[in-house]
């Protein structure tokens, strides 16, 4: 049996392992679980992997205060997954494996397209695991540690979907407990998906009731003060990690633990606009209100949150990275650029729900949103009619285009009933002139005199029905 010591984790080695690479059969007997090495033949790094029952540990994904992440292979379904292993100090506690148990069965009925699907749990060797689905496009965190600006619309549809799948969790009367951003994982498409879910909070369940569990970041005011807590305190920590995402810093800060925690109660987050002056000043304001301290403050449900987002994502048009530095103000009020990016395609399209009515966009003031090809002012909504803006500070005035004019077909009807009065008339003047009207007429001296006559006549009629079809239209048009 073999101990990964740092990981607090038992596994079972593995002799033999088949190079991913190359293909050739590695000797790793007395090689620690999880040290790296280098392949001989295609000189590829590799984790040494070991086993747990009917898994494969290929790869270490994350390790916490709870357990680790593994990228595994689950040798009987041929199918790679994600296994979280807890520590073994949780497994020596019966209270909280039946309450894993318990809450790992909940989650698993959770079947929302942002919520990582719970495939199994067990135990090995005294360690809870469970088995989950592999998402393989990295976390929120690891976008943000790129020091790439990340576009507003992105990262609010990426909000939007897990405030969707929190409200899932929430109809089973689950919590998550630690929102934050390595909790958001990405798929390939760039859809967020929520990971922990029922599993996070029961930390405190192998441990003194006292001890407030959450990442100090982003855990909710109320958690601390060790009161009830609901919805609220997960659209809290939502909020922290849409502000961290969007500013490249967590909305507080301090030199440890404890003075993170105590920052939220001393002054309220900083506005959005300090830390990135481009903010979106509707996203300042969900994002402000998702934060406030006391929970009557915030969105009192996820529907309600839900429908400012929608709101927001209806009008903000695709997301896109910025090919511009996009200058960020510090903690200490220093500011920096981003590194300049490589124009990309948009990282997932946002969501679109069908909603009665678009409210405009609710800023005073120009703007700046980032959008494919680098940064320029805007002065409203993505709309395809102009709408002028007021200056700053004055009122601004909405005015609607007054329609004018008469329908197109109107006009169209008139003048193909023209062209037949015009034809019919001329036809039977034509018809006259040659056939007459059944009298006997005497002939002329000049043959041609009598049709002449006839085309003059035809020719004045004509002329009188197109003046008549033009008042008629400039008529309707004046009315």
């Amino acid at each position: 049996m073999t101990e990964a010591r740092d990981l607090q984790i038992l596994t079972d080695p593995i002799g033999v392992y088949t190079c991913t690479g190359c293909g050739v059969k590695l000797d790793f007997a007395g090689r620690s679980a999880f040290s790296t090495v280098r392949c001989p033949s295609c000189r590829m790094e590799i984790q040494v992997p070991a086993r747990m029952g009917g898994f494969v540990l290929v790869e270490l994904l994350g390790a916490g205060g709870m357990g680790s992440a593994f990228r595994a292979r689950d040798e009987a379904l041929n199918r790679d997954v994600a296994i979280k292993i807890m520590h073994k100090r949780f497994g020596d506690d019966p209270k909280f494996v039946e309450t894993f148990r318990r809450e790992a069965q909940t989650a698993a009925k959770l079947n929302h397209p942002n919520v990582v699907q719970i495939y199994t749990f067990g135990d090995f060797k005294g360690q809870p695991f469970i088995v989950m689905e592999l998402v393989t496009g990295g976390s929120l965190d690891r976008l943000v540690a790129a020091g790439e600006p990340l576009d507003q619309t992105m990262v609010m549809r990426i909000g939007m979907e897990i405030a969707a799948a929190l409200q899932s969790g929430y109809q089973l009367q689950l919590v998550h407990g630690d929102i934050k951003p390595e909790n958001i994982l990405l798929d390939e498409k760039g859809a967020g998906k929520l990971v922990d879910f029922g599993i996070a909070q029961l930390a405190g369940a192998g441990g003194d009731s006292k001890e407030v569990w959450g990442t100090p970041y982003y855990v909710a005011p109320e958690k601390v003060r060790r009161q009830r807590t609901d919805c609220r305190a997960d659209i809290y920590s939502l909020g922290g990690t849409i502000f961290y995402a969007l500013a490249g810093n967590p909305p507080f800060d301090g030199s440890d633990a404890t003075a993170v925690v105590k920052a939220r109660f001393l002054n309220p987050a900083p506005p959005l606009r300090e830390v990135r002056p481009d903010i979106d000043p509707e996203i300042e304001a969900i994002v402000a209100r998702m934060l406030q301290v006391e929970p009557a403050m915030r969105y009192p449900t996820y529907e309600s949150l839900l429908g400012d987002m929608r709101r927001f994502l209806e009008h903000a048009g695709p997301a896109a990275l910025s090919t511009k530095k996009v200058m960020l103000m510090r903690k200490s009020g220093a500011t920096g650029p981003f590194p300049p990016t490589v124009t990309t395609a948009p990282v997932g399209t946002p969501k679109t729900t069908s909603v009665s009515t678009v409210a405009p966009p609710r800023s005073s003031g120009n703007k700046l949103i980032i959008k494919k090809g680098g940064v320029s002012p805007s002065f409203g909504g993505s709309s395809a009619t102009a709408i002028a803006h007021a200056p700053t500070g004055s009122h601004a005035a909405v005015t609607a285009p007054v329609k004018t004019g008469v329908p197109v077909s109107v006009v169209v009807l008139l003048m193909v009933l023209a062209v037949l009065l015009m034809g019919g008339v001329g036809a039977g003047i034509w018809y006259m002139a040659r056939h007459g009207s059944g009298e006997k007429v005497a002939p002329v001296t000049n043959p041609n005199a009598a049709a002449q006559a006839a085309q003059a006549s035809a020719v004045r009629q004509i002329n009188d029905c197109l003046l008549q079809a033009q008042s008629a239209a400039s008529n309707l048009l004046s009315g």
